[in-house]
């Protein structure tokens, strides 16, 4: 009797066996490493990974043998075009933006227009500030002769003022800073524009102005 119990125990645990085996090797855990060297692990392996090198765990944290980069990512890679450094970038901008180094002065000159008038701006300002500042000093004094107490509204008036024209300064400071770093970038611009164009053909380095030149024919004879 014995026996006959135990076999339909037995079949149960070999099927339950069997199935969690099958479960552990289904659920294997990939290991890949991204464009910055980390590495990831996850049960399912990220789209744009596809293809590429990876490892593969079962449950247990046993290595699985790894899949090679298919044959459709090495083709990939293959004609994936160089990419272009920074330097190239700016090279092919500054050729498609200006035409003649004198339309690199242009457009420095109309970026330099509103800090210009900003600037005019400013100076406006500071030297009505500083006219301001100059009677508020002499009211301040005239108390100070005539031996009176000096008003708390004219002292706060005093400060305001100083501390305004020292904000006013800081300002034109860094507006002339500005100006002169964008003066800067437009003549390296500029000497680098001009070194790209020396090494263009000959047709691309004719001035584009000799249409106004006027040709040097002489006159013809008239007639006897």
């Amino acid at each position: 009797m014995y026996p006959r119990q135990c076999t339909p125990l037995l079949i149960i645990a070999l099927m339950l066996a069997a199935t969690t085996s099958v479960q552990a090797e289904a659920k294997r855990i990939k290991k890949w490493v991204d464009g910055e060297g980390v590495t990831h692990y996850g049960d399912v392996l990220p789209p744009s990974y596809a293809g590429e090198q990876t490892t593969e765990m079962n449950s247990q944290g046993i290595k699985v043998k790894p899949k090679p980069p298919s044959a459709n990512s090495n083709a990939k890679q293959a004609n994936k075009p160089m990419e272009m450094t920074e330097q190239e970038r700016r090279d092919k901008a500054l050729l498609n933006s200006f035409t003649t180094a004198k339309e690199i002065e242009l457009a420095r000159d109309r970026n330099l227009q509103m800090d210009q008038a900003s600037l005019q701006s400013l100076g406006l300002r500071l030297s009505a500030t500083e006219e301001r500042l100059q009677k508020t000093n002499a009211s301040i004094a005239g108390f100070s002769k005539n031996k009176k107490p000096v008003p708390a509204d004219l002292v706060r008036e005093q400060k305001a003022q100083q501390t305004e024209i020292s904000n006013i300064k800081n300002q034109i400071k860094k507006k002339q800073a500005s100006m002169d770093a964008t003066r800067a970038r437009f003549d390296n611009d500029k000497q680098r524009f001009i070194e790209l164009k020396a090494g263009s053909t000959p047709a691309e380095e004719a001035p584009t102005d000799t249409a106004d030149a006027v040709p040097d024919v002489t006159p013809a004879q008239p007639a006897p």
